[in-house]
């Protein structure tokens, strides 16, 4: 129910509008001092219905920031991430779907440091998320021991949304008209 209205928005959503709000989303992440320390950068290429992470691996990559992007494992619904320096070296994948193409070379072997933009469907305050159903990032961020954050609109950003206990969630989220922490106490101190 939820996952159908999140896209039924996203899909209503103008095309004006919702360039608009892309743009916004992608300059509050540029600005974040989680990107700006960071010179790796894990981000997925956005489908027609997700905040666009076009101009933010653009920018990264002008920015001279070393940028991953995610690969879906055929035989385990894991993810793999290699480094692109362009966008030459992407192949239309799975669900249709923008991934690099397999390069042993190219592939990120250390996961302890980073930022990682999580793609969702929904996002909670709490950093929750309602993703695609497939379980691939809760799965690798489970190892992941960098910074975290998810990008979405201000209608797909709800006060709580189911999780359990495999589900991780994110450091920081972002829509068009808000910036949410989700760490609390000593840990908002320790990762800054």
């Amino acid at each position: 129910m939820l996952r159908r209205q999140a896209k039924a928005y996203r899909i209503s959503l103008d095309k004006d509008k919702k360039a608009e709000f892309d743009k916004k989303i992608s300059n509050k992440l540029q600005n974040l001092w989680q990107y700006r320390e960071s010179n790796v950068i894990l981000i997925y290429m956005s489908s027609d219905i997700e905040v666009s992470t076009r101009t933010v691996i653009e920018r990264a990559l002008a920015d001279g920031k070393r940028v991953f992007l995610p690969r879906c494992t055929d035989a385990d619904n894991q993810l793999e991430f290699f480094e692109i320096k362009d966008f030459s070296s992407l192949e239309k994948r799975a669900f249709n779907l923008l991934e690099p193409i397999y390069d042993e070379g190219k592939k990120l072997r250390d996961f302890n440091e980073g930022l990682c933009v999580v793609p969702a469907l929904l996002f909670d305050r709490r950093g929750y998320r309602i993703g695609y159903g497939k379980g691939y990032y809760d799965s690798f961020l489970s190892s992941f021991g960098g910074l975290t954050v998810g990008l979405c609109y201000d209608e797909n950003l709800m006060d709580t949304v189911p999780y359990n206990d495999r589900d991780i969630k994110v450091r920081t989220v972002l829509t068009q008209s808000e910036t949410v922490n989700t760490c609390e106490g000593r840990e908002c101190f320790e990762q800054q």
